[in-house]
Formats: C-alpha cells, structure tokens, sequence
C-alpha cells in the first residue's frame, strides 16, 4: 500500500517531468510475485495466493437456453447493477477530464459484449474498477490504450498467466483498497456510489478468486 500512495504521489507531483508515468501497481505485482515464489509463502507460511490460473480460452457454444427461466430474474438484477457501476465510473471520469457520457451508447456496448461472451461462458460483463484506473492513471484515455490493455489480458489467459499462480492475494486486494485513496477526491458528487463501488468490486475479486480454486479442485 506504501508503495502504491508513493507512486501515484510521485506521478502527480512530477507529472510534467515523467515522460511516463511510474507504473508502481505493476511493480507491486512483480515484487510480490517475486518473494512468494522465491520464499514459497504459501507452504512455508499458509499464504493465501492465486493459484492455478487454466490455460486458453473455454470453445464458444451456443448457450443452453433451458436455463433462461431458472436464471431471468438474477440476470435483471446483475443487469441493473452491471450499468450502474459502468455509468458511474464512467461519469466520474467524465468530470475528471471533461467531456459527456452517453448512457445508451454504454449500455449497447455492455449489451453487445455480454452476448457475445455469453457464447464463451463468461462472466457477467460490466466496468473493471481496478484496470480502469490503473489505465488512467498511467495517462491511457484512447482505444489504443484499452486495446493494448485487452491483448495483455489475452496474452496472460493463453500464454503466461502461471506466472502470476504465486501471486499472494492480498496483492490484489491491496489494489482495490488503493481506490478508496484515489476515487474519493473525484467523487464530490456521490461518495456513498464510490463506497458502493468500491464495495462491488472487492466482491467481485473474491468471488473470481473462489471461483477459480473451485474449478482447480
């Protein structure tokens, strides 16, 4: 946590003599990876870590639609929540660097990838609190950056994500509980839809990573 305020401290106060902002999350993540592997915490000490991260992409398939009745209702209510944390981060990041939201445009996009992932037995699709800002504070705001961002992704799920199966957990909350620092100032407007935010997205870690150690037993 340190390092994380020290680094986004650093970026602001030398904004303007950085040619590039220092990007610390990433080097938390390869320190701590570095030590939990080095010092096998997790057998030495019972440090919750990652774990096995499977290899490559689910093939598509159709999606069984027997289950429409049974899942209606909850898909409603993940729906509803879904777009109301993308608006609200999207509005925050739209006061912070002043332009305008559309609300339909997003809630297409967010209609169209959840089809289509939908076909791969993805998750519900909604904004990334975490990687957003991360992209923003290391000065990423076109589609260039988002894209490069997307094929990191891609590479880590196909190619190189057991490097990261060391990684301890809390590496990762930490990451989350850094929001709490960043978003605050920018949520003049709303500070209880930041907390819920907040909240929303450190629910949604735990539960990718429970989900990911139950498909490994």
């Amino acid at each position: 946590m340190v390092l994380l305020l020290s680094g986004k401290e650093i970026n602001d106060r030398f904004k303007k003599k950085l040619p590039v902002p220092i990007p610390m999350e990433i080097i938390v993540v390869v320190i701590g990876t570095g030590v939990s592997s080095g010092m096998d915490l997790s057998k030495t000490y019972g440090v919750d870590v990652v774990g096995n991260i499977p290899k490559g992409l689910r093939p598509p398939e159709v999606p069984d639609i027997h289950l429409i009745p049974s899942v209606f209702v909850d898909a409603i209510a993940i729906a509803i929540v879904g777009f109301s944390m993308t608006i609200s981060m999207a509005k925050i990041f739209a006061l912070k660097h002043g332009y305008t939201v559309d609300g339909n445009q997003e809630l297409i996009a967010l209609g169209i990838c959840n089809s289509v992932g939908s076909f791969f037995q993805t998750f519900a699709i909604t904004c990334s609190m975490s990687r957003s800002l991360v992209q923003e504070s290391t000065g990423g705001k076109t589609q260039i950056a988002g894209t490069l961002s997307s094929v990191m992704v891609l590479l880590v799920i196909v190619a190189i994500g057991y490097l990261f199966e060391p990684l301890p957990q809390t590496t990762d909350q930490t990451m989350v509980y850094k929001l709490q620092f960043i978003m605050m100032p920018e949520c003049n407007f709303c500070p209880l839809t930041c907390m819920e935010l907040i909240v929303i997205e450190k629910w949604n870690l735990d539960v990718a990573i429970k989900r990911g150690d139950q498909k490994t037993q």
